[in-house]
Formats: structure tokens, sequence, C-alpha cells
């Protein structure tokens, strides 16, 4: 048991350096807090594009897991700005001012190749606070006619944008909602990475449904 928590948490420390905090701040000077990823060495930071609509300032702090310890801490703040969104595949661009260059960007895995109960790592900034969660995917579905997987574990308000990791560190999905329905309480609905690599690929302006979608999504439903 002990040396599968080491395993797990050396995971933990090769993806919560590419995991972000986004802090957003709105005209009337409220502020609210929810999660993202880098998403390349020259500061471009993916999110939820429901975490950034009517703001007017973003900040993206970037983090670090401390020896000993479970809990990401902050480790830089960088002021960014808004380069694109997709309202309906609710997805951002961000990209950092004077990004650092030690910058550690995901790596995308192929999500056409997920498996139900597949295990998942999340990276989070949740109500109480940083959190680092794992959970198996327990379906696939759509939702406005855009890919989507569920997994059961624990997820609160300040998850959205929040990237999901398979076991070999690798992007597979990012937090964008959490069911309101208290059957469902535990269901964290998140977009695959291959809807996430289309958006990336499509040109500014061009990231409309159809490029997110891209080819058709054939999660490989077998059951381990």
């Amino acid at each position: 048991m002990q040396q599968f928590h080491e395993i797990k948490r050396r995971l933990f420390q090769r993806i919560v350096g590419s995991a972000v905090y986004v802090a957003v701040t709105d005209a009337e000077g409220k502020t609210w807090e929810a999660a993202g990823f880098i998403a390349a060495k020259n500061g471009y930071v993916v999110t939820a594009q429901h975490v950034i609509a009517n703001g007017t300032s973003i900040m993206v702090r970037r983090l670090h897991l401390p020896e000993k310890s479970w809990a990401p801490e902050v480790l830089s703040s960088h002021p960014a700005e808004l380069i694109d969104a997709n309202k309906v595949a609710d997805l951002a661009l961000l990209k950092l001012r004077d990004p650092p260059e030690d910058l550690r960007p995901v790596r995308l895995a192929d999500s056409n190749r997920l498996l139900l109960h597949d295990t998942v790592y999340r990276v989070g900034n949740d109500a109480t606070g940083p959190k680092l969660a794992v959970g198996p995917i327990t379906a696939f579905s759509w939702h406005e006619l855009l890919p989507e997987f569920t997994s059961s574990m624990a997820a609160e308000y300040g998850t959205s944008g929040g990237p999901l990791f398979n076991v070999k560190g690798r992007l597979i999905g990012m937090a964008q909602r959490v069911s309101c329905h208290s059957r469902d309480a535990d269901a964290l609905y998140a977009i695959p990475s291959n809807a996430i690599r289309n958006f990336l690929l499509a040109p500014a302006g061009l990231r409309r449904p159809q490029a997110i979608m891209g080819s058709w999504w054939e999660p490989q439903r077998a059951v381990r």
C-alpha cells in the first residue's frame, strides 16, 4: 500500500506543474477562481470558457507540489489575456504576459483510447482549497452535440477547467461541470483531450463546434 501511495504521489508531482489556477475579476471587482493547464511553453493556457466569461482581468497562478505534501501550492502568479474562446464547446485560450521560461506544458493523450473504469487524476481548485483527486471513468456521452466523459470523483465549485490526466501523466480531458442532480452528486463531466486538441489546432476565430469535434469521437466502451 505504501508503494502504491508513493507511485501516485510521484505522478501528481509530475502533473501538478502543468496545472494552473485561474483567478478572474469582473468590472465590479468581484473575483472567482477555477483551474486550467499550460498548453505551450510560450505561455498559452487553456481553461473553460464559462470561467472567464464577463471577466475584465485574468490572473494565472502556477503550481507545485512540495515534498511530503498532498496539497499543491502557488509557485508564481502571472497576468493573462484572452486570445480566443468557444462558448458552445466551453473552451478558452489564454496567453500569459511575459511567460517564464520554465513552463511545463501538458502532453495530450488520445481520448479515443479511453475505456470504462480507466483511472483519471485531477488537479483542481475547489471551494475548500487546492485539491488532488482520483476516480474512474464511469460513462461516455454527448452534451450539446459535443463529446464528454464522466468520472465519479468528488468535485466542487472551482473545479471547472481543471486538467485530468491518465496513469502515464498525459492530459486525457478537462473538467467542465459537476452534476447538479442529487443522485449524481459525485459526477464530474469532462471534455476529452481530442476535442481540446482540435480546438488548439483550429485557426483563430474558427474554433466552432465543427472544428472542435474533428473526426467522430468513438471511445472504446470495453469494461475491464
